[in-house]
């Protein structure tokens, strides 16, 4: 299976786009949204812990729930699913499933080193494992956006949510965090995109040192 077509890198990064409209007619094949998934894991992470996790959201009912807490955006209700990203704030401890590769090739002392060291490093305060959260939630999503657009799909990413409410609503554990709620579709054609917009230049955004 196989419907991506040949863009580089650098041309899905210049054409992926936020699409506001999804076409509510043209359903997803939900293996191809699996397959697509399971790639985007190959996003970095610290001690390759990946500590994300997504709730994918399709039926009716957990739309309603969504699009209630999201402002009642339509994008929630006219995409065939959004994807919540929710990472750990607490993804280095020793129960992440992760370690076990570790416990096995490096021996259980050696894991327990590595386990300290990385609580040091990301949990030392409540606003650095916010970072070790986010940063890293923040590399499996713009993964995932790249490769939909690879297999000509659409996604819009949003933060415009009640993020502890969504937390509640959908029962996530004290230690994980909303990172962004992402819609994934095709856009509705009949409606005109937006022009995109001037980015910044590299004077702007860069200071060399």
């Amino acid at each position: 299976m196989n419907n991506r077509g040949n863009l580089t890198l650098q041309e899905l990064n210049m054409s992926r786009r936020s699409v506001n409209f999804f076409d509510k007619e043209k359903d997803l094949d939900i293996r191809l949204v699996r397959k697509i998934i399971t790639e985007s894991f190959q996003a970095p992470s610290a001690y390759n812990l990946q500590p994300w996790r997504i709730l994918l959201i399709k039926s009716d009912e957990a739309k309603q729930l969504l699009h209630g807490l999201a402002y009642k955006q339509a994008k929630i209700l006219e995409a065939p699913i959004t994807l919540i990203i929710v990472a750990d704030k607490e993804g280095y401890e020793a129960d992440n499933s992760a370690w076990k590769e570790s416990f096995t090739k490096k021996g259980i002392e050696r894991t327990h080193k590595m386990i300290d060291g990385a609580r040091s490093l990301y949990g030392k305060t409540e606003s650095t494992k916010l970072k070790f959260a986010e940063s890293h939630g923040g590399l499996l999503a713009m993964n995932l956006m790249q490769l939909f657009k690879a297999y000509k799909m659409d996604t819009h990413p949003m933060s415009g949510m009640k993020f502890e409410e969504i937390k509640l609503a959908f029962n996530l554990k004290d230690s994980e965090e909303v990172v962004m709620l992402l819609p994934v579709g095709y856009r509705d054609e009949s409606k005109q995109l937006s022009v995109k917009r001037d980015r910044k230049t590299y004077e702007e955004v860069v200071t060399e040192i």
